[in-house]
């Protein structure tokens, strides 16, 4: 699995963006996440571009100090791209929300989140939706959910670490995925 951690991203020799952003995989629900022969048909098709890679992680806290503080972050962000990015019926996030089993708490944090309330919004997010959407836990587990992104296709692991101490947590995922 190639290393995003910090924001590093991969271009082909034109500068253009290589890979495929996964909107919050749930590997374990639905390991299909990467079509079979997507590979062989991108290399098909575009072989300059080398193979596909994809992309998955998000907010990452391994220190119990800091995992109400990444809940909240994650709260945030999955409230303004959910609820927040584009018009009713026309957003990507909370479509994929919703084909995830999730369509009720989708459509509140949406009509909140567009009627001006952001903090409600967030709140309304279901714990197991951010507990699924997230690597936030304890190292075994946080492990376990790399593990199953690898297995689901994931080639290119990107977090935004909510941490001290960050040498020492990229460090810990990079002995992990190396």
């Amino acid at each position: 699995m190639g290393r995003g951690a910090g924001g590093q991203e991969r271009r082909d020799d034109r500068g253009a963006r290589r890979g495929l952003a996964a909107a919050r995989a749930r590997p374990r629900e639905d390991p299909r996440r990467v079509r079979p022969g997507a590979r062989r048909r991108v290399r098909e098709a575009r072989p300059e571009l080398g193979p596909l890679q994809i992309t998955g992680g998000g907010i990452l806290a391994l220190e119990p100090e800091m995992w109400e503080p990444a809940r909240q972050l994650a709260r945030g962000m999955y409230a303004l791209y959910i609820g927040g990015m584009g018009a009713r019926g026309k957003n990507f996030y909370n479509t994929v929300m919703r084909r995830q089993g999730w369509a009720d708490a989708a459509q509140e944090v949406q009509d909140l989140y567009l009627d001006g309330k952001k903090e409600e919004a967030a709140a309304a997010l279901p714990d197991e939706f951010i507990e699924k959407a997230t690597l936030i836990g304890e190292p075994a587990f946080v492990r376990e959910r790399i593990a199953a992104l690898q297995e689901a296709g994931v080639t290119h692991l990107h977090v935004n670490a909510v941490t001290a101490d960050a040498p020492k947590i990229f460090g810990q995922v990079k002995e992990w995925i190396s």
